[in-house]
């Protein structure tokens, strides 16, 4: 009896433990929806535009192939889609554009997801078994530049930074504390980077894609 007792202990340990990254990974990493947060975060709001395009997104599962680097979906300068690799599903929301056109609102998964997509970037899809959507390309010249990186610092609607992606028609969000990601339209980059570069932040190295 003796070392049964010794065997359950270290189980319900790690179930509590296991159970604890969860609730974590949920609170932290989730976010129930970007538009929602960012709302929360920004009464504001309205007048920045990038934001309001993301509004009125729905729940969806997103059905799409891995690329040889485990991510996907791998598409041309034409974007059109290579679907070689193993078939990925995973939550999303998006804003349906009509015509099979989606535009990419919140990827649920956060930092654990597979999808090369970020928010504001659109694709077409044909909705199959109830919410899941196949994706069959990406609507190309991207219209955004994405960044990425973690910062020590503190960051808010009161950063300089906040204020000029805000300037150039941007977003941004922060998952997991320190986790940034920027979105500025891709015609505005140059001068985007200057004038943060102006500030202390060189996004260069940052950039996605």
């Amino acid at each position: 009896m003796r070392s049964l007792e010794i065997l359950i202990f270290p189980l319900r340990f790690l179930s509590m433990t296991f159970a604890i990254l969860a609730l974590i990974y949920h609170l932290e990493f989730v976010p129930s929806s970007s538009i929602l947060y960012m709302k929360e975060a920004m009464p504001d709001l309205p007048q920045h535009a990038f934001y309001q395009t993301l509004e009125n997104a729905q729940p969806y599962l997103l059905r799409y192939h891995l690329g040889s680097d485990d991510g996907g979906p791998i598409w041309n300068s034409s974007g059109s889609i290579e679907n070689n690799g193993e078939i990925e599903i995973e939550p999303i929301e998006a804003v349906s554009l009509g015509n099979d056109l989606y535009r990419l609102a919140e990827i649920c998964n956060g930092p654990f997801s597979f999808l090369q997509l970020r928010w504001g970037d659109e694709f077409f899809a044909h909705l199959t078994l109830g919410n899941e959507l196949a994706i069959t390309g990406v609507k190309t010249p991207l219209s955004y530049q994405h960044y990425q990186l973690i910062t020590s610092r503190a960051f808010s609607t009161d950063d300089p930074l906040s204020e000029i992606i805000h300037q150039f028609s941007g977003g941004w969000e922060v998952v997991a504390v320190g986790m940034l990601t920027i979105t500025v339209p891709m015609v505005r980059v140059d001068a985007f980077e200057l004038e943060a570069l102006s500030i202390g932040w060189n996004l260069r190295t940052a950039r996605l894609r």
